[in-house]
């Protein structure tokens, strides 16, 4: 039995309920400087981007994980893992999930702009009604955000965990 498992088993045994089972995720978090194991980068995925929500829950169903800033779906996520400097000023590269949605959302189709990670820092994105950024909505033009105000969305995120200076290349749901 793995030390993970027999941890998670220790817990069950201390709940005393009979036949208890619990979905659990392990993270491993990949500085830049660390090197991934080729059995770890056999669970990057390639061609599609993965919320860490959906990560999570597919390592909670035995399916493992490697989230990379090649694959990360959220760019908000990007940032508490430490992938991506939350004060960087521009795009991040490719697709995302989110930021696919905001575009379709938007009906700005190819000129649509996705938002930086300090769009993300600022509060822009949360409170992308009040900032005047429709665009930024991932549920149409009557999605008002997260927050009434930027100052409230700048102060709620400024609060938010986050590693950073971005020093992760990976981080591994399993």
């Amino acid at each position: 039995m793995t030390t993970l498992k027999h941890l998670y088993q220790q817990i069950i045994d201390a709940m005393g309920v009979g036949n208890l089972s619990i979905p659990t995720t392990a993270v491993k978090f990949y500085q830049h400087d660390d090197p991934i194991p080729d059995q770890v980068l056999a669970h990057q995925p390639t061609g599609i981007t993965l919320t860490s929500c959906q990560a999570a829950k597919q390592a909670s169903l035995g399916d493992a994980v490697l989230l990379t800033l090649d694959n990360i779906g959220c760019v908000a996520a990007a940032i508490s893992l430490g992938l991506v400097d939350q004060k960087q000023a521009a795009p991040l590269c490719g697709p995302r999930v989110y930021t696919d949605l905001m575009q379709d959302q938007s009906g700005l189709a190819e000129t649509f702009e996705p938002p930086t990670p300090k769009d993300f820092t600022v509060g822009l994105v949360y409170a992308h009604h009040a900032a005047g950024r429709p665009e930024f909505g991932l549920f149409g033009p009557e999605d008002s955000g997260r927050f009434k105000d930027v100052d409230t969305a700048k102060q709620a995120v400024s609060e938010m965990t986050a590693i950073q200076p971005a020093v992760m290349k990976g981080v591994f749901l399993y």
